[in-house]
């Protein structure tokens, strides 16, 4: 990898985000219980001091970021509202994107994927040699899932599926052939050794993908209508769940065929629907799913029946309420036509709409260390047009002077 250009009054806010995304992605590896409680909290609470600090030295604020602030603190306030689960990291990477208005998405993108790399790598090579311990579940069809040094199988392949999209849409048309192979194998080793599938077919969906636009990379540009129907993914998807969960009959051939396929997702979304509904501000649904505590248990299983909603659409819906899910339903379909004219590629719409489709199946769209597109939702929405110009420009000054260098 290249070196990554940094500019002077973007360093505090990168030197944040690398501890926020190593400690929130620590927390779901058997290290946490090492940093669990107070320093967990404490190394949080420097992250935020950071931003702060930056915005108070090189922040500038114009007419739309004030808008925003106020979009901001309303959806903070749904956060607690709801009383979402890790809220406090939720309103942290609130104030990331934020921070993210005049910074390139580009330059978030590399290093939030050599961040998420080398801590990956970091946990495989731990859990191998033993520091941590690499768990072996088993399905109920006798199949061994090693969690690779993480509290769920699902997790280590959800990561990767991230750092998959991140250099995707940071290398877009430029992606060499050998680095499409070197993702494609490495979410192979990956689903091999978590069975994790559905998260990997949506990583395999982005790697045929960018090969297409790697061929083609004009493809998308002119095809406004196409992009403007694609742009309205989450509605369509949320939509989609709402009816199939509350009309879902085991006795149909192919939804049954479909919710074995889905690990009995659709049966599960169904009883969340009819056993609790919705409500304006969200409601506690009580969740019991295969995840480990810090200490490789889990012992709600022995006692309580396996309960876990992972369509994000109907956990946004019977959880946070009816409010947040047209919120934040509105928040990402304006994102989606605006990326449109901030990456008229298109790489940036199609990987968002690989994500709305993934939210089916996997509730992990809302933590930043899972989904670090949630940060480009700044510099697509708040950003002035000369604000990220001026950046790019200096990016580009640096890296000549690098180079003559």
């Amino acid at each position: 990898m290249k070196n990554l250009t940094i500019t002077d009054s973007h360093i505090l806010y990168y030197i944040s985000l690398g501890i926020f995304l190593f400690m929130t992605m620590l927390r779901n590896t058997f290290y946490y219980q090492y940093v669990m409680g107070i320093t967990f909290k404490a190394g949080l609470g420097v992250c935020v001091l950071l931003i702060l600090i930056n915005e108070l030295i090189f922040g500038r604020l114009t007419r739309r970021a004030y808008i925003s602030i106020f979009v901001c603190g309303i959806l903070i306030a749904l956060f607690f509202l709801v009383n979402a689960i890790q809220y406090k990291v939720m309103m942290a990477t609130i104030l990331y994107s934020f921070a993210a208005r005049k910074i390139p998405f580009k330059n978030i993108a590399r290093f939030a994927a050599i961040i998420c790399t080398v801590f990956l790598l970091f946990v495989f090579v731990s859990a191998w040699v033993g520091i941590i311990e690499n768990y072996e579940g088993l399905r109920d069809d006798g199949t061994v899932r090693y969690y690779l040094g993480f509290l769920y199988a699902l997790y280590p392949a959800t990561v990767l599926t991230n750092i998959t999209f991140l250099w995707i849409y940071y290398r877009k048309e430029k992606i060499l052939w050998r680095e499409l192979l070197i993702l494609l194998l490495a979410n192979f080793f990956v689903y091999f050794q978590t069975d994790s599938r559905l998260v990997f077919i949506s990583a395999v969906i982005a790697i045929v993908i960018s090969g297409f636009l790697k061929l083609k990379p004009d493809f998308l540009v002119r095809k406004r209508i196409f992009t403007f129907i694609l742009a309205f993914a989450f509605v369509f998807c949320a939509v989609g769940s709402l009816i199939v969960s509350v009309k879902y009959n085991p006795d149909i051939s192919w939804q049954a065929s479909l919710n074995d396929f889905l690990g009995r997702r659709l049966y599960l979304q169904h009883e969340a629907m009819m056993n609790y509904g919705f409500s304006l501000f969200g409601q506690d649904i009580h969740s019991n799913g295969y995840g480990l505590n810090v200490f490789g248990e889990n012992p709600a299983l022995l006692t309580e029946t396996y309960f876990y909603v992972d369509n994000d659409y109907i956990r946004w819906f019977t959880s946070y309420g009816l409010v947040f899910f047209v919120f934040i339903l509105a928040l990402l379909t304006v994102f989606c036509l605006k990326s449109r004219k901030y990456d008229k590629k298109g790489y940036l719409l199609i990987i968002f709409v690989i994500l709305a489709f993934q939210c089916l199946i996997q509730d992990s769209f809302l933590y930043a260390y899972f989904n670090t597109f949630l940060l480009a939702i700044g510099p697509v929405l708040i950003s002035n047009k000369e604000e990220t110009q001026v950046a790019e420009r200096y990016v580009l000054v640096k890296t000549y002077e690098k180079k003559q260098v």
